[in-house]
């Protein structure tokens, strides 16, 4: 298997300031489904393995001037010795590992990488204040205080303490504290710009290739960010089309088509960032690392905390499509009701004055006689009488 670096690094260059569940996770799926140079027929990730260099190695990039491995800062609470891990209780041990694990840094990102997402959909209304109740709608359907308490449920439920205390001395470690400060850093759009032209001229090895690979494929790093990408477009577009079933059924059976193709070169894309990410470590410490993530305490982990966020993640997104779906439906209403009423009032003011009816004179027998003949009468008042029968 190998990567097709230069059609990836027009999708990963967006990456820069998100690692891993970025932007360019947003940005491949607007490609694969726009523009088909990049589907899985025209740039496929090959099973053919990748070549020999010596040009590139493990570490590419030296670390910044006078930075250290003890100075890098990483977001985590990793200072508790193990040995006191066995005077906690569940609930607090549960805490300690989903910060130590750097689960709770991803939990509180996963509403902006959604929002990102909606902002950067094709259904995102264009009006000022439609814009601003879309947002306030995903803000709402997507909180991190709903992922964490449904994570903490879920490893309470299913609770194995000795599991837990071994994933949590690895945890606090110093290969996983340098490891998570590689994962923290920012990425500097000219450095990864300047990476990726050296890959495309002088590829990895295929033993640096294998460790990213098994990585990705036991996190699941990539189907993850998949599904938050297909979920967050689903829900967009049930507000785009009113929440109409045959319009959505349709919707779904076309992203069916394209799903393979956009985790294809959502994984490429991942794949290279990963390379990225951890340039500076040595394939000793990587080949480490990978190992603990292959092992069975963390798939269990890691398969438990992923299938929650997913679970969390349906759940708000099918709330939010509900919402924008009637959200669309009260404003074409709205707006049908406003062009109605537009309409009969310019209907009032165009319409012409109608002419006053005039009442015809009604015609008698006598109608054709001559009334001069009333004339020949001897008063004035009978000849009045007898003029009458002739109006």
């Amino acid at each position: 298997m190998k990567l097709d670096l230069k059609n990836v690094k027009q999708i990963v260059t967006i990456i820069c300031g998100a690692i891993l569940l970025g932007s360019g996770a947003w940005y491949a799926m607007e490609i694969v489904m726009e523009d088909q140079s990049l589907s899985s027929e025209s740039s496929p990730l090959p099973t053919a393995s990748l070549p020999q260099s010596t040009a590139v190695e493990a570490k590419t990039e030296v670390v910044a001037e006078g930075e250290t491995d003890a100075e890098m800062q990483i977001e985590t609470d990793s200072d508790y010795p193990p040995s006191a891990m066995v005077e906690k209780s569940p609930g607090q041990l549960i805490d300690e590992i989903i910060t130590a694990s750097g689960l709770h840094k991803q939990i509180r990102e996963i509403p902006d990488k959604i929002m990102m997402g909606a902002k950067q959909s094709s259904a995102m209304p264009r009006n000022p204040d439609a814009v601003k109740q879309v947002e306030k709608i995903m803000s709402e359907s997507f909180k991190p205080e709903h992922f964490h308490q449904r994570i903490r449920k879920a490893l309470l439920k299913d609770f194995d303490h000795d599991r837990i205390a071994g994933l949590l001395e690895f945890y606090h470690s110093p290969l996983v504290r340098k490891m998570q400060a590689f994962e923290q850093r920012d990425i500097q759009s000219d450095a990864l710009e300047s990476f990726m032209d050296r890959l495309i001229h002088a590829p990895l090895s295929e033993e640096r290739f294998r460790l990213v690979r098994e990585y990705d494929s036991a996190t699941n790093i990539t189907d993850f960010a998949v599904e938050l990408v297909t979920g967050t477009t689903r829900a967009m577009m049930m507000g785009a089309t009113s929440g109409d079933m045959n319009k959505m059924t349709a919707f779904d059976a076309d992203f069916a088509k394209h799903r393979k193709d956009l985790t294809d070169t959502m994984r490429n894309v991942m794949l290279v960032t990963l390379v990225y990410v951890y340039r500076e470590a040595s394939d000793a410490e990587l080949a480490e690392y990978v190992d603990f993530f292959t092992s069975e305490d963390s798939k269990w982990f890691e398969t438990l905390s992923m299938a929650t966020l997913l679970e969390e993640f349906h759940a708000g997104a099918q709330f939010a499509g509900e919402r924008l779906a009637a959200l669309t439906q009260t404003k074409h209403a709205s707006a049908e009701e406003s062009a109605r009423t537009t309409t009969e009032v310019q209907h009032n003011d165009t319409a012409p004055d109608t002419p006053r009816k005039t009442r015809a004179p009604t015609l008698t027998a006598r109608s054709n006689l001559d009334a001069r003949m009333c004339l020949n009468l001897a008063s004035n008042a009978e000849i009045q009488r007898c003029a009458e029968d002739f109006r």
